[in-house]
Formats: C-alpha cells, structure tokens, sequence
C-alpha cells in the first residue's frame, strides 16, 4: 500500500533523532536539546543532501560542546551518525520514507528498531507519539507502555513537530 509520509523530511529526523537521544535524561530535556542539535549542525534548513554532509566527527563535536547535547556524547554521536547511514542505504537518503508505505504500526516498529538505540519500549513510546500526530489526539496513548514522561511531554513534542512542519 503505497501511503505518504505525514511528517516532512525535517520532522522524521527530529522524530527519529529525538527518540534515540531520548535515554539517561528527561524526556522534555531530550526534546529541547534535539533541537538544538539541529542548530548546531545547521539542520535549520534541512534538505536530505544536507545528511550526506554530515560526518561522525562534526556530530560529536556538536553533541559534546557545553552545554553538552547528552551525557554520553560518544554513544549517542555514534547511533546518530549510523542513523544517517541507515537512512541512505535503505530510505533513499530522505528520512520521511521511514513513515511511508506503512501496511500497520508493527511495521513502523520494525522500521524504528533497525536504528541504533531504539529498542521495543522506544519504538512503543515513538509510535504512541506518531499515532496522537497523526490522528491530532493525545489520548491514544498504549497504557501497556507505562511511560510516564510521555504523558508528562506529548503536548510538547506535537507542538514541536507542528513548528518543523511550518518551517
């Protein structure tokens, strides 16, 4: 079933960005600190060529400069860089075709955990996140997930993705 993305470019990567720096650290302070990240390498105006750009070396530097980006700079600079490289090897280097052509959410949850650092509880919370997007309702949130900072962040987070829909 060959279905678009509902997140532009820009959105799918603080979308999968956010969800993998989102370990050993409040999930509002994930959110804030993903954005700035995106500043910091100059993700402002985000096209996919951008993404071939960016080397493991400027990731850390970026992630690392204080006000440090995460408190394991090295491990989180690596999952993002290899997140890059998935996404040109099997997304055609655009990180909306993660969200594309999607038969069910077990598919999205299969697509999420091929990314370094999301596992089943993240990709879990990641697709409660992308349901209340996408269906602009935050009370279909999977109560099996127990996931208290979600409930705590969601708002947040939908007004963020909006504002990268703007952009």
């Amino acid at each position: 079933m060959k279905t678009k993305s509902p997140l532009n470019s820009k959105q799918s990567l603080y979308f999968l960005w956010s969800t993998i720096l989102n370990q050993s650290q409040s999930a509002n302070l994930t959110l804030e600190k993903t954005l700035e990240l995106f500043k910091r390498l100059g993700l402002d105006s985000f096209t996919p060529k951008v993404l071939l750009e960016i080397t493991y070396q400027k990731i850390l530097a970026e992630v690392s400069k204080k006000p440090a980006i995460h408190r394991f700079p090295k491990n989180m600079s690596k999952n993002l860089y290899l997140s890059i490289q998935t996404i040109a090897e099997k997304y055609e280097n655009d990180p909306r075709k993660i969200f594309e052509n999607l038969s069910s959410f077990s598919q999205l949850k299969k697509r999420l955990k091929e990314f370094r650092g999301i596992g089943d509880h993240k990709a879990d919370v990641a697709i409660d996140i992308f349901k209340s997007f996408i269906q602009k309702d935050n009370v279909i949130i999977n109560q099996t997930n127990n996931c208290q900072s979600l409930l705590l962040t969601l708002d947040k987070e939908i007004q963020i993705l909006n504002s990268l829909r703007e952009q």
